[in-house]
């Protein structure tokens, strides 16, 4: 069944999530009031009948570099912690481009 999830996660250079297999992010923000225990979320729209798989996210502050080729990152969004003092570019890191025509479509 299609369902959408939200997934929390803490802020790292690497985020590593279970989602069922052939998820598609739809968004990434901060679910929150401002203050110090926001916490940045993905929500994906998600086949709850299918296998876990692990999806890897790359996360980079705003003038960080950004040590992976562009053609493996998929740009998900941005989002502010702390007032806007820091900002986060959240990319999802894919090896086998291929797996993108065989994702949930839009």
């Amino acid at each position: 069944m299609l369902t959408v999830y939200k997934y929390p996660f803490v802020v790292d250079d690497y985020v590593n999530i279970n989602m069922p297999k052939f998820s598609r992010v739809l968004s990434v923000q901060v679910q929150g009031v401002g203050g110090i225990n926001d916490s940045p979320c993905i929500w994906a729209i998600v086949d709850t009948d299918s296998p876990l798989e692990v999806k890897r996210f790359r996360l980079v502050g705003t003038g960080h570099p950004i040590k992976e080729k562009e053609e493996n990152l998929e740009f998900i969004g941005t989002f502010q912690l702390l007032g806007g003092r820091l900002v986060f570019h959240l990319f999802e890191i894919e090896e086998d481009l291929g797996l993108r025509n065989r994702r949930i479509k839009k």
